[in-house]
């Protein structure tokens, strides 16, 4: 990006426009979105910052239908006449946001999904009056409707709705609180291991481990499930930290803790006595009782969607998916969020445990930190 440009985006310069759009990007931060998706979400920032600048486009807080429509037609057809050269890094002269040839129909189709997204933030925030691509993402899903159905994966914004609608919720008790933080560790959980719901519900707090990479030093926590380690990113271990105190218990699991991954907020009946009353002397005895039934987190899951679902337009595309979100589409998260960080098809398979002999050979040589390295990787 050439210093001639710099002030070329009608309406403010370039750097007030990075500003206003990293912001977006922390405020996804701090809600524990995971770090392949803000990796994703960085590149479209960047490349909408780029655009502003090369083409003199309005500081997107100024666009109208007509410049998303414009991106949108620029990404079709001209986004491959500025590949960048080989080594270069993000603010050396030269660089642009676009890496290989010609965009295909998914990734433009991602790219205004996420387009759509920030300018809903701009929108909430009071620096746009309306999201000009809100057509071309409501076009986009209709042609696409029977795919993203047979997939049956929850989109990152669905997520963020519903973890929204859980933050905003009032919770008067500690019961009210140690429901929500529960919950908000199972979707996080399902959604970022790609867990069957049986496995989670007969998975124990002592489970959970850490794992030091040979080739990096660095270490990652992993959950055992059949013998194999899956995983946790840090969105998820910062939800059971949460989870777990406030259940009264330490931050992370001890060695041989006696209980299960997933948590009633209320204990056994001979828990509930004037003895062991108290969170504080339950933690003391592991009192607290685990759930092992499936359906307990099949009603989180209807619970928690159908809340959110409750608080958007009935006739919103999201308050259609949420209705019918399962446990199974939380699952399918996983896999769907590892192709669009680019995994190729055996490290999905090794990372999902799919059974495949047709495919067994290929990733049986893939071990637990090929997952982690992709997963941690921006």
């Amino acid at each position: 990006m050439s210093e001639a440009h710099r002030n070329s985006a009608p309406g403010a310069t370039v750097g007030q426009v990075e500003v206003l759009l990293n912001a977006w990007l922390a405020s996804l931060e701090r809600k524990g979105r995971a770090e392949a998706t803000i990796a994703t979400y960085r590149r479209e920032v960047r490349r909408i910052i780029w655009y502003c600048d090369w083409r003199g486009a309005p500081a997107p807080w100024l666009w109208k239908d007509e410049d998303a429509l414009s991106y949108v037609q620029f990404l079709r057809e001209e986004a491959h006449l500025h590949v960048y050269p080989a080594g270069r890094q993000f603010g050396t002269p030269d660089w642009t946001p676009f890496r290989a040839g010609h965009l295909s129909q998914s990734a433009r189709d991602s790219a205004a999904r996420i387009a759509s997204l920030l300018w809903d933030y701009l929108v909430v925030t009071r620096h746009a009056q309306a999201n000009p691509f809100a057509a071309v993402v409501r076009k986009a899903s209709e042609e696409s409707a029977p795919r993203q159905a047979n997939r049956g994966a929850v989109p990152p914004n669905v997520l963020d709705l519903v973890m929204t609608c859980m933050d905003r919720r009032q919770k008067p008790t500690a019961k009210d609180i140690r429901i929500y933080w529960r919950n908000r560790f199972v979707l996080l959980l399902y959604c970022g291991t790609g867990l069957r719901a049986t496995e989670g519900v007969m998975a124990n707090m002592s489970d959970i481990h850490p794992l030091t990479d040979p080739q990096t030093g660095r270490t990652y926590w992993a959950l055992q499930v059949r013998g194999k380690d899956l995983p946790l990113d840090a969105a998820v271990i910062d939800a059971l930290r949460s989870y777990r105190l406030a259940f009264q218990l330490s931050p992370m699991p001890i060695a041989r803790e006696d209980l299960g991954l997933i948590l009633s907020p209320f204990t056994p009946a001979q828990a509930e006595t004037q003895v062991y009353g108290s969170a504080r002397s339950r933690r003391g005895r592991g009192m607290w009782k685990s759930i092992r039934t499936r359906q307990t987190i099949r009603n989180i899951v209807r619970e928690e969607f159908g809340a959110a679902a409750a608080a958007l337009p009935k006739q919103s595309p999201e308050a259609a998916l949420l209705t019918r979100a399962s446990t199974q589409w939380l699952r399918h998260t996983r896999g769907a969020n590892l192709a669009a960080a680019g995994a190729d098809a055996p490290v999905v398979a090794r990372a999902m445990r799919y059974s495949s002999t047709r495919t067994a050979k290929a990733f049986a040589e893939i071990d637990f930190f090929d997952i982690a390295r992709l997963a941690d990787a921006e």
